[in-house]
């Protein structure tokens, strides 16, 4: 054992010291002039009522208030760990063998949501994890990982097999996505350079102008490879050093939470605070993503859409970042208003 790990160690380094300078030569992806603060939705359906949750998603009415804040981008949660997706992916069916619409929804909501979008000059990105479902054993198995309820290890064979789940989404949507964020992507799970070559790879088959994250988890130090900072922050008002930090040349970005946690519909903070707060962070060249949650409709099981407190709250942040006047504001508000 000892004698096998002599010969095969040094192999390894070299690969090891080839992949990084690849990645570090990289030439980044530009973060696009236009996305200086956008919003972010976690719809994540499970269980019994996913499907008609998913049915009954209302695209052109998210895309009618999203535009009515005037965000530059929208980021939409494909899945995360109850191992529900929003699209659907016939490589994941295959390799857990999930019948079309067991797991992976036979409505592609993010390619609708992109098209709306489009129509709206509004950017799309999609959030997806590094990861299998946490909740989903079938799955985790099928991968080759082991079953249980937390984060997996991202072997090399595993990322390039989970490369593969991406690389069917990024072709089909195409330059329609300008961005991913990939969650999960954390050092203690095994994640490397390594991997996030394989799935940076993979999601620009469809659109090698695309800029990616990868999320390393909270106050972690970014990975190398990404195109723009995961920048994943729980208290936004403990960040106030705004200057470039890691030397990377990729595009200083923050994500954090309007209400009282990710995916939440209440708005935690007075509006005055984050202008305070969000202003000298965009004018110093940060972009800043927005955590919005929906409220259910009354009567309906479907998702609902934005609070309307969280709409003015948003719109209120990016009026003052762009500098929009108060004329600005109402002929937005009017025009979404006739819309709906």
């Amino acid at each position: 054992m000892n004698i096998r790990r002599f010969f095969v160690l040094p192999v390894g380094l070299f690969l090891a010291v080839f992949l990084f300078s690849a990645v570090s030569a990289q030439e980044k992806n530009a973060w696009p002039e236009d996305c200086r603060v956008g919003m972010f939705l976690h719809f994540l359906p499970e269980g019994e009522t996913a499907d008609r949750m998913q049915k009954e998603f209302q695209v052109e009415r998210l895309a009618d208030q999203i535009a009515s804040t005037g965000a530059d981008y929208f980021v939409l949660t494909m899945y995360q760990d109850s191992g529900w997706f929003n699209a659907p992916n016939k490589f994941y069916n295959e390799v857990t063998g999930y019948k079309a619409g067991e797991r992976c929804s036979t409505r592609d909501i993010p390619m609708e949501m992109a098209d709306a979008m489009a129509r709206r000059g509004i950017r799309f990105f999609i959030y997806l994890t590094g990861q299998v479902p946490g909740f989903d054993e079938k799955a985790q198995e099928a991968f080759g990982l082991k079953a249980r309820p937390q984060d997996q290890m991202i072997t090399p064979e595993f990322a390039r097999r989970w490369a593969e789940v991406f690389r069917e989404w990024s072709i089909r949507y195409g330059t329609k996505v300008s961005g991913w964020w990939v969650d999960g992507c954390y050092a203690f799970c095994g994640f490397n350079e390594e991997a996030a070559a394989l799935y940076r790879k993979a999601l620009l088959a469809g659109n090698p102008d695309a800029v990616i994250a990868f999320n390393p988890g909270v106050k972690s130090p970014e990975w190398k490879t990404s195109d723009f900072t995961a920048g994943e922050i729980n208290d936004p008002f403990a960040e106030t050093d705004f200057a470039p930090k890691n030397g990377l040349g990729q595009k200083e970005h923050l994500l954090t939470y309007l209400g009282d946690s990710w995916g939440e519909k209440e708005t935690r903070f007075p509006t005055e605070k984050w202008i305070a707060w969000a202003k000298p962070a965009v004018d110093a060249g940060l972009a800043l993503t927005i955590d919005v949650g929906l409220t259910p409709d009354e009567g309906v099981q479907g998702p609902g859409g934005f609070p309307q407190q969280s709409l003015d709250q948003v719109r209120a942040i990016i009026d003052a970042v762009k500098g929009h006047t108060p004329a600005d504001a109402f002929r937005r508000t009017v025009e979404y208003d006739r819309l709906r």
